[in-house]
């Protein structure tokens, strides 16, 4: 069995065990569940009003506390992750990575940036979707649990595909393109890049914000493992790295 296969299966038994062990947190109604990927799909380009009872489930897999993800928190599944939208600064003091969640999607909207697939509220401008309000989310979010010692898949550059979108990665044996730079500049995004080690043709984007508080680190010189979130722009996949410590987490220099 490969190890995509074993993590998605471990994922997905934690989740089940998280609901049987928290059954007491739950709503009272029946709740009818969705999974990330049928949501996602029904993303065709536009936004989507959905009028679906159901509810997905999720873990949280990202983290607003270095700048990144602003707005934003990511839930992912057995199946695949998608990024929500919500009106709230320091979203990291009321979630943690492992944390689980089940969100009522029923007034909600499924548009997109760049290609990507979000959840939100109805557009406003030319955005598909708008942040959710705080005080709606907390009506239509319920905490089930925690996913202890919730482990992220391990990949290779050209192992990422359509389904990791959204996903928490450990993308393996990478160097930076601009080692000895900074990270970003000072209230400026930037787009660094990974390139495989063992296969230089193998290359990532790798998206720094300007509000990541980790602009002033200088990128390392040497072959490392990097750990962040999936994202996908214009066709081309991305790493969103939202700690310095996912940035540089260990050598995989031989």
């Amino acid at each position: 069995m490969s190890r995509s296969k074993q993590l998605a299966i471990c994922i997905a038994t934690q989740w089940l065990l998280v609901l049987v062990g928290c059954e007491m947190d739950m709503p009272a109604e029946r709740v009818d569940y969705m999974s990330i990927a049928s949501l996602k799909s029904f993303y065709r380009g536009y936004p989507v009003e959905l009028t679906t009872n159901s509810s997905i489930g999720g873990v949280v897999v990202s983290s607003d506390r270095h700048g990144e993800h602003y707005h934003r928190l990511v839930l992912q599944d057995h199946t695949g992750g998608i990024v929500v939208c919500i009106d709230c600064d320091s979203l990291y003091t009321h979630y943690s990575i492992g944390d689980s969640l089940v969100v009522g999607l029923v007034g909600l909207t499924l548009g997109g940036y760049g290609g990507q697939p979000m959840l939100g509220e109805e557009p406003v401008g030319e955005r598909q979707v708008s942040n959710i309000d705080w005080a709606h989310w907390q009506a239509i979010c319920h905490s089930v649990g925690v996913v202890p010692n919730f482990v992220p898949q391990h990949l290779h550059i050209a192992d990422l595909g359509p389904s990791d979108v959204a996903t928490r990665v450990v993308v393996q044996r990478a160097r930076f393109v601009e080692a000895g730079q900074q990270w970003a500049d000072e209230g400026v995004a930037q787009t660094r890049h990974l390139v495989d080690e063992d296969r230089p043709t193998d290359t990532l984007d790798v998206r720094a914000s300007g509000r990541s508080q980790m602009w002033w680190y200088t990128i390392p010189e040497g072959v490392w493992s990097v750990e962040g979130v999936v994202g996908l722009f214009g066709g081309r996949y991305q790493l969103v790295v939202d700690s310095p410590d996912g940035a540089f987490l260990v050598s995989d220099q031989k």
